[in-house]
């Protein structure tokens, strides 16, 4: 019973500190400028998690800083969002006779003939957001930390809709536990649930 009860303590602890985790984000280009992009557009195109192929930054490797296993690359171009590239790896499982084989991610075997150089983030809804300034408020946990201002791009079915500007200096910053609070909600209303957050291996 004792046994029990430390497996299950470790494995509660484990799961805790995968999602504890600032993560790195997804690079967005815009306005002539390379950008921090606090958003994973590519999750919303795998509807369930058999759909969405095992991302790893290397070979065979995930980490708790990196839960989706890739930095998508994202351009704003003609007010439209597009895919330009994926920095990631994808693996074969392998067989008994042959070993599994690794290869670095491709837009055209991921989309298709929806590549056309880059890929027009159709299937994506929702907001972009992209920190700047300096850094108020570091929560080692998802996207939580908090900037001096807060950029949200509107999108619509991959059209940009709209642009706002958020001053984060003029308004009260909840506490640390708040701001973790938050950031553990958001894997519930992610379209894989809180299964894509958890790496079954820390680095």
């Amino acid at each position: 019973m004792r046994n029990l009860f430390l497996i299950t303590f470790l494995l509660m602890l484990f799961s805790t500190s995968a999602l504890a985790t600032a993560q790195t984000p997804d690079v967005l280009i815009y306005d002539n400028k390379v950008l921090d992009l606090f958003s994973n557009p590519l999750e919303s195109y795998y509807k369930d998690e058999k759909d969405r192929p095992k991302f790893y930054i290397y070979p065979h490797e995930t980490s708790s800083g990196n839960w989706r296993g890739y930095v998508a690359i994202w351009e704003i171009t003609d007010g439209e969002l597009f895919l330009r590239g994926l920095d990631s790896w994808l693996c074969d499982s392998g067989t008994e006779t042959a070993p599994p084989l690794c290869r670095k991610a491709d837009l055209k075997e991921l989309f298709g003939d929806k590549v056309r150089g880059k890929v027009a983030a159709t299937w994506f809804t929702g907001e972009l957001r992209i920190p700047e300034g300096k850094q108020l408020a570091y929560v080692h946990m998802g996207y939580g930390s908090i900037y001096e201002r807060d950029v949200i791009i509107k999108v619509e079915a991959g059209k940009i809709t709209g642009q706002k500007a958020i001053d984060n200096t003029k308004k009260e910053l909840p506490v640390n536990q708040e701001l973790q609070k938050q950031e553990l909600e958001k894997p519930k209303n992610s379209p894989l649930g809180d299964k894509s957050v958890v790496p079954k291996k820390n680095i």
